[in-house]
């Protein structure tokens, strides 16, 4: 069977020979005596005259395309593919965090004070008595903050929000150089516990402060327990950037009373902020108004600094 495209004698292999001879000789691979060794000399006269006369098959023309029959073929259109064959964006996933809210609408006045109501503890030390606040609970051990200057008056007690009387667990413990320390207790009853915020107080902004004044129209308020429980309305008038002795930084209007020290200050969404210490109105001269690195403010804030009521703020990290 012969090819279409065959002339003479010649076969595609004979061509294929004589082009690679050709080839071979023009580039220096083999030297024109080494052909005798590859063909005999009427082979090679013959496959050099084939490979002048043998065209390279043509390529195919557009007129021997049109002869070709080409059969039809079906396109069948893929489905498109479903959402979950597309590699989808993976959600970014946060740490749980409390991330501030700008702009969050205040909590009903009614709200925070329940909130105040029971979260605040009062802290008998002796004859006399202070306020706390409960910030946290391990188990039946709950802890609560206070100030400092309010344990050093004889036998501590807590009185929680129901009444009940309980021993401190161990010895109150000073933070740092701050009028503030942790007292802990023991109870299986279940007491609420006041959330921390994580957003600083600014200047102008409403407060609630609370706890339990030691003194009342007749007399010290001791017996009454925590019938005395009482919250203040106000606004923050200084936040200090630098702290004055104790750790005092959040001046404010609120109208606090001996026995109010250590109990809790509130912002608006019902939230632990700060801590009362130190009532309004105190004589400069007696050191109340220095800072914690011994100098003293300008007279112009110093009258502003008088008239408000001193807390120490609080944040998540500072109860260890």
């Amino acid at each position: 069977m012969e090819c279409g495209w065959r002339r003479g004698s010649f076969g595609r292999a004979a061509i294929a020979s004589a082009l690679v001879t050709v080839s071979l000789l023009a580039n220096g691979v083999i030297a024109q005596e080494d052909l005798d060794d590859l063909f005999p000399q009427t082979d090679r006269a013959e496959a050099e005259a084939a490979a002048e006369e043998e065209p390279l098959p043509p390529s195919p023309s557009a007129e021997s395309a049109e002869s070709v029959e080409v059969e039809p073929v079906e396109i069948i259109p893929l489905p498109p593919p479903s959402r979950s064959a597309i590699p989808q964006p993976r959600p970014s996933v946060s740490p749980q965090l409390t991330v501030p809210v700008v702009g969050r609408s205040p909590l009903p006045v009614q709200e925070v004070e329940q909130m105040a109501r029971t979260t605040t503890v009062r802290i008998f030390s002796g004859r006399t008595a202070g306020s706390g606040v409960i910030i946290a609970r391990t188990g039946q051990v709950y802890t609560a903050v206070t100030n400092w200057h309010v344990l050093g008056y004889g036998t501590l007690a807590v009185v929680t929000p129901d009444g009940r009387r309980h021993k401190l667990l161990g010895q109150a413990v000073q933070l740092g150089r701050a009028d503030l320390a942790i007292v802990r207790f023991r109870s299986a009853r279940t007491y609420a516990i006041a959330p921390i915020s994580v957003n600083p107080v600014t200047a102008g902004d409403s407060l609630y402060a609370a706890g339990f004044p030691l003194y009342g129209a007749s007399g010290t308020t001791l017996e009454a327990g925590i019938a005395g429980f009482r919250l203040t309305v106000g606004r923050a008038s200084l936040v200090l950037e630098r702290s004055l002795v104790d750790g005092y930084r959040l001046g404010y209007t609120n109208a606090i009373q001996v026995g109010m020290s250590g109990g809790p200050i509130f912002n608006t969404q019902g939230e632990l902020v700060g801590i009362n210490g130190r009532t309004a109105g105190r004589d400069p001269g007696f050191g109340a108004y220095v800072y914690q690195d011994g100098t003293v403010p300008p007279d112009s804030l110093l009258s502003v600094m008088v008239a408000s009521s001193w807390g120490i703020p609080i944040k998540p990290n500072t109860i260890p």
